[in-house]
Parts: structure tokens; C-alpha cells; sequence
């Protein structure tokens, strides 16, 4: 009996003393503190940073001190799979002081200028130093007739009198026989040049116009038209060195010696009359020449002299060239060029890519 009662006597003791600071020491006078809040209780308080921000969190929060016996486990690294979020606050805080500590994620104002900046989650490190960008254009290949242009001596020039030329013309069209008539006007102004090719054919006309400077070195077009059922033209612009087009086809350059469709005749036999000598058969002769829609170059072979049979001279002497075709859709050309005209042309024949004929010859 006596012990029960010291037992109960002995509990009841305790409710009175140690029952207050169990409910948080309500008066005692006792201050109670809950245990020292460790790094991991911390990291658990705070919410995880996102993914986007974990390099951010890395390098703005310094890690937690970690004291006495438990220093080296708690600054062991712990391996966590690249790319990833650690979903263990333990893990985040590990990791954190392993990142912070390592030589290889120093503070970028430590690290020596344009070393790579590391990926905190362990991803592929990208050069922070910029690659370096080559200012030069790449070199542009050059046209290989351009190349002969340039490689083309200067040839001495004697541009024809002005003359009114006739021409009969035969020729098939689609299969079909073409009788026509044509005329020739050209117009030695002594600065200046006009010239007309008109093609006659049952009503139907095709009319071309050149018009330009004469100079030294020969012809120099300002305007070429090309007129069908509408016309389209080209306009040479010296001072911008550009040819542009009315027929909205992009502009071209100017070339040195760039001739027109119709003005490219008189351009050759300005030529030829200035050194008749020079042009042997083998000769290669390059122009520039543009259409009312486009540019190209013309590239001429002589043949040679022949004798040419016209109505009103059955052995007219001329010297005979042909146009080096360079694609399918180009247009064969042979001239027969005629010292009796100033080596105008007594004949011209062309052939399209179709198969159609144009050939005409001097009454």
C-alpha cells in the first residue's frame, strides 16, 4: 500500500512540474527553444527552386555551415543524374555545395576570359568565346566568256557611213514557208547613232530601234525597243553602269562594249573594217549583248572569206562568221559581212532553238 501510494504521489509531482514546459512552458518562466534547426530542415522550409532557375539558385546561395563530426558527410558529393531535379531536399543541398566548391564552376569574374560556362546539372559545357566571322565576300566564279572579254585586246574601230539596206527574206516558221521583206536604216550622226531593222510579213511588223553615242572605241547604246504586237525596251544607264528593263525583268550591269541585239551588226563590222587584217579564220570575238529582256554574251568564230551570191552581184566578197552557241534555247547566227558595205551585213541567217528560220539576204 505504501508503494502505490509513493508511485502516485511521485506521478503527480511530475504533472506539476515538467507539464508545463511540455505545452510550452505557459507559467513557468521557462523559455523554450525547439532543437537547432539543421541545413536540411532549412532547405525543407523553403520551396525548391524550378528547373529553369537551378543555376541561378546555385550560384546566389552560398551553402550552409556544416560543423564538427558531421562536416565530411555532409560535404560529400552525392551523384545526381545530369539534366535532372533532385526531388530529395538532401540531395539539393549536397549537390549544391559540391557545385559551389568544385574548381569548375568558379564565379565567371574567377574564371579565366572565355573559358566555357558549365551547365549546373552537369550538361554539355557551351564556349562562351565567340567564333570569329570572315568579313570578305566569298569569290563570285566568274563567266568564262567575261574572262575572254576582259583578255580581249582593243581592237581599232572605223564605224560605217550611214546607208539604207534592202533584204529578202525566206524562211519557216512552225514548218511553214515565210516570204517576207526587210529594211535596214542606219544613221551615222558623227556623236550620236540611230538604227532600224524592220521585218515586213503580211501586215505584220517587227521593229527593232537602237539609239546611242559613237565613240573611239565604237558603239555605245543608250536605248534599245523591241516592238511586236507591244513594246519592251532596255535602257543603258553609263553613269550607274546598269541596263535596266521595261519589261520588269531584274537589272543587269553594264559591261565595257555592251551592245544591243541590233546594234551588235554594226558593232562587228566597225571592227572589221578597222583591221581587216587581224581577222583570220579561228578568231574568237566576244560581246556583251543584251535583248530588251535580259543580258548575255555573243560569242563569234570567223570562218573565213566566201562569196556570196546576191541578185544584183552573183560573187559578192564578204568574210563569213558564226555565233559559239553556249546553251539549247540559244539562237544560231551566221553573218556574212561585206567590205562592199563597209562589212555591214549582206546576209543573216538565224536559227532558233525551235527550229525556225529567218534568212535573209541583200536585194
Amino acid at each position: 500500500m505504501a508503494l502505490i501510494l509513493g508511485v502516485v504521489l511521485a506521478h503527480a509531482w511530475f504533472l506539476l512540474k515538467v507539464s508545463p514546459w511540455v505545452q510550452g512552458g505557459a507559467g513557468s518562466g521557462i523559455e523554450v527553444k525547439p532543437p537547432a534547426a539543421s541545413p536540411v530542415w532549412q532547405l525543407v522550409a523553403v520551396p525548391p527552386p524550378r528547373l529553369p532557375n537551378v543555376a541561378r539558385a546555385v550560384q546566389t546561395h552560398a551553402p550552409l555551415p556544416v560543423s564538427g563530426p558531421q562536416a565530411a558527410q555532409a560535404n560529400a558529393p552525392v551523384p545526381v543524374p545530369d539534366g535532372q531535379l533532385p526531388t530529395d531536399p538532401t540531395k539539393v543541398e549536397t549537390r549544391e555545395n559540391f557545385e559551389t566548391h568544385s574548381p569548375e564552376t568558379q564565379s565567371p569574374e574567377k574564371q579565366s576570359p572565355g573559358a566555357a560556362t558549365p551547365d549546373p546539372l552537369g550538361a554539355k559545357a557551351t564556349p562562351t568565346t565567340p567564333s570569329a566571322t570572315s568579313t570578305a565576300d566569298p569569290a563570285t566564279p566568274q563567266d568564262p566568256l567575261e574572262a575572254d572579254l576582259n583578255q580581249q585586246a582593243p581592237w581599232p574601230t572605223l564605224v560605217p557611213p550611214s546607208q539604207n539596206l534592202n533584204y529578202s527574206v525566206r524562211g519557216q516558221y512552225s514548218g511553214f514557208p515565210v516570204l517576207a521583206s526587210a529594211v535596214f536604216l542606219w544613221d551615222n550622226q558623227g556623236e550620236n547613232y540611230q538604227a532600224q531593222a524592220e521585218i515586213s510579213l503580211m501586215g505584220f511588223k517587227v521593229t527593232q530601234r537602237s539609239q546611242g553615242q559613237l565613240s573611239p572605241q565604237g558603239l555605245a547604246p543608250v536605248r534599245f525597243s523591241d516592238k511586236r504586237r507591244s513594246e519592251i525596251a532596255a535602257h543603258f544607264n553609263a553613269e550607274k553602269r546598269l541596263i535596266t528593263y521595261s519589261a520588269n525583268t531584274p537589272d543587269a550591269p553594264l559591261r565595257p562594249l555592251q551592245q544591243d541585239q541590233l546594234s551588235v551588226f554594226i558593232q562587228l563590222a566597225s571592227w572589221v573594217a578597222g583591221d581587216p587584217a587581224h581577222f583570220i579564220p579561228g578568231t574568237r570575238i566576244t560581246v556583251p549583248v543584251s535583248s530588251a529582256r535580259g543580258p548575255d554574251f555573243w560569242l563569234f568564230n570567223v570562218d573565213g572569206p566566201e562569196a556570196l551570191t546576191t541578185p544584183n552581184n552573183p560573187r559578192l566578197p564578204t568574210l563569213k562568221l558564226h555565233r559559239l552557241l553556249q546553251k539549247e534555247t540559244d539562237t544560231a547566227g551566221e553573218l556574212w559581212l561585206s567590205p562592199n558595205l563597209h562589212y555591214l551585213p549582206a546576209r543573216i541567217k538565224l536559227t532558233d532553238a525551235r527550229g525556225n528560220v529567218v534568212d535573209q539576204t541583200l536585194d
